[in-house]
């Protein structure tokens, strides 16, 4: 029986462009059979990217601080931190590995969760399995209980930037949001000494 891959940053940057590849397609196939186009038009919108990407990138930054600043206090979100931090440290990404996983995040996930499966079941559905295909209630724990209703949150308010602004607005504050999460907590784990400040 084969033995799992152990973590490091080919892996992650790896899974990531496959999970990316999978996304956009499955995105492509709703949108071909439920929408009538394709994922060009599914980008197509009323309000330039002019509008949206700055609206996504302020959504996205004001967020990552208002979550990385609550964390503290919310229950169940320090099992999140503590996941993201052993992961942190045994794989050491780049601020570059940061910024292509968090921008693949951002376009694979909002491309099918708000462009494609969102018009087709509605907002709180679409929300839900958003929260639920990040696959935290594999083994029920309080902690990955309220990890799953702070992605179904996010999914619904995801969700309506994607109606408000467009769907580039919701794929830049997704994506703005990985990335500032991931280097407030490098910036963090640095001062606590536990990952070198080169890495």
């Amino acid at each position: 029986m084969p033995t799992a891959q152990p973590l490091n940053r080919t892996v992650i940057l790896r899974l990531s462009a496959v999970m990316t590849v999978i996304m956009t397609a499955t995105a492509w196939g709703i949108a071909a059979l439920f929408h009538d186009g394709s994922v060009v038009e599914m980008l197509h919108q009323e309000r330039s990217l002019a509008f949206q990407l700055p609206i996504g990138l302020g959504f996205g930054v004001v967020a990552a601080f208002v979550v990385s600043f609550s964390e503290s206090v919310l229950p169940g979100m320090e099992g999140l931190q503590k996941v993201t931090r052993d992961i942190h440290r045994q794989v050491r990404p780049t601020i570059l590995d940061m910024a292509l996983v968090s921008l693949a995040a951002g376009w694979g996930e909002e491309l099918l969760f708000r462009g494609a499966v969102q018009p087709v079941t509605g907002l709180w559905i679409a929300a839900a399995l958003f929260a639920l295909g990040h696959g935290v209630l594999t083994r029920l724990t309080w902690g990955r209980i309220a990890f799953t209703a702070f992605l179904f949150g996010a999914g619904v308010l995801l969700g309506l930037l994607y109606e408000w602004a467009g769907l580039a607005a919701a794929m830049m504050a997704h994506a703005t949001y990985d990335f500032v999460v991931l280097l407030l907590l490098r910036r963090q784990m640095i001062r606590e000494g536990v990952i070198p400040a080169t890495s």
